[in-house]
């Protein structure tokens, strides 16, 4: 399996919070799949100007280490089996796609927020919210003393 090419695809960043950096693939079927950014690298490379030896070479200048193994196991359970090798065209299985949710807002647009709740949810804040609630309603709801 040399000179293998990947399906034109278009890539957005998938801005989420998880560790990494995330893509979109959006293929001209309109099949979409979430990618890590080393496996855009990997998929990247296959242009069908190289095969796996050059493929390998070329990804260990990039400091990705991988061995023949697992780039033909790469190629056997991610391109082939997502068909997203150019001239094949079999109809996907629906357990083979990925589905995911789009955020709505950017993560990093509302990370103050997340850390005024985080602080609000501290324990020695809650600690001092109870005792206040707790002091302003005796104070309000006691009797007066006349």
């Amino acid at each position: 399996m040399d000179y293998i090419k990947v399906k034109n695809y278009v890539r957005y960043d998938f801005d989420v919070n998880e560790m990494g950096k995330y893509y979109i693939l959006r293929f001209d079927n309109d099949e979409q799949y979430k990618v890590s950014e080393m496996a855009e690298t990997i998929i990247q490379k296959f242009d069908g100007q190289q095969n796996n030896n050059e493929i390998i070479a070329s990804l260990n200048k990039e400091n990705i280490i991988i061995t023949i193994d697992e780039i033909n196991d790469f190629i056997k359970t991610f391109l082939m089996k997502n068909n997203m090798i150019e001239g094949t065209d079999e109809a996907l299985n629906a357990e083979s796609r990925l589905w995911f949710h789009m955020p709505i807002v950017k993560g990093k647009r509302i990370e103050p927020v997340l850390k005024l709740f985080g602080n609000l949810c501290n324990a020695r804040i809650m600690v001092a919210q109870v005792f206040f609630l707790f002091y302003f309603n005796l104070y309000i709801y006691s009797p007066e003393i006349t």
